[in-house]
């Protein structure tokens, strides 16, 4: 807890309370994942007495382990496909917004890694806040500023792990919007129609860079086909 607030730029609505909470849940899961010897981990959340782990898995992500929000399976193994492809962490989040004219989408949730460029380079700021929910107590999170301009690779493996949508985007801005999740990214598309229309649901999960041929080559030895925008 001492470490999460000395890194912080700032701290705004959360105690010292509710971040010794969080923390407690990131040594537990650092436990779990070392005597199952994982890989990655997603839980459901929300209901007392845990809090939500949306901090503990910034750290978790952080470190090179994939975890994925609201026990998202289907999300977390893409993150884990990533992870090892390109050597850095992911963000996943809903698609909260689309712009047809401008071929935009925007990605939300409140878990971001600070280690986007890739785990061995400088880390983001943070800003410690509030989960967007609210209160009650635990409710830890951050909003990371994520680099605009920053060429990005955004991922959605379907249900059956038969098909991977893929496409190559550039972020053109990244808020915390108050209302919704702590990150909301914008990021710029080639086609914002078709992949809203070919897309297999609402979790999306995007890297730093463009990774889309190593991905072509990954989902053929996988058998899984790529869908790309």
């Amino acid at each position: 807890a001492e470490e999460w607030i000395g890194n912080a730029e700032k701290i705004i609505e959360p105690s010292r309370s509710d971040i010794e909470k969080a923390a407690r849940l990131y040594l537990v899961m650092k436990d779990l994942l070392s005597e199952k010897d994982a890989q990655g981990l997603t839980m459901a959340y929300g209901d007392d007495p845990l809090p939500v782990p949306c901090f503990a898995y910034v750290k978790l992500r952080d470190e090179g382990v994939p975890a994925a929000c609201e026990a998202d399976i289907i999300s977390l193994i893409t993150m884990v496909i990533l992870h090892y492809v390109t050597n850095k962490p992911s963000f996943m989040g809903n698609l909260r917004h689309v712009d047809l004219k401008n071929n935009t989408l925007m990605i939300s949730h409140c878990v971001a890694p600070t280690k986007m460029a890739g785990y061995e380079e400088p880390a983001l700021p943070y800003v410690l806040r509030n989960q967007h929910w609210g209160p009650p107590a635990g409710v830890l999170s951050a909003f990371v500023p994520m680099d605009t301009g920053q060429e990005v690779t955004v991922c959605r493996l379907d249900g059956e792990l038969k098909n991977m949508l893929v496409t190559r985007g550039v972020i053109e801005e990244c808020r915390d919007l108050e209302k919704y999740c702590r990150n909301t990214v914008s990021i710029r598309i080639s086609n914002i129609k078709k992949l809203i229309h070919t897309t297999s649901g609402n979790h999306h999960v995007m890297v730093y860079g463009d990774h889309r041929e190593e991905i072509r080559e990954l989902n053929k030895l996988f058998g899984v086909a790529t869908i790309e925008i």
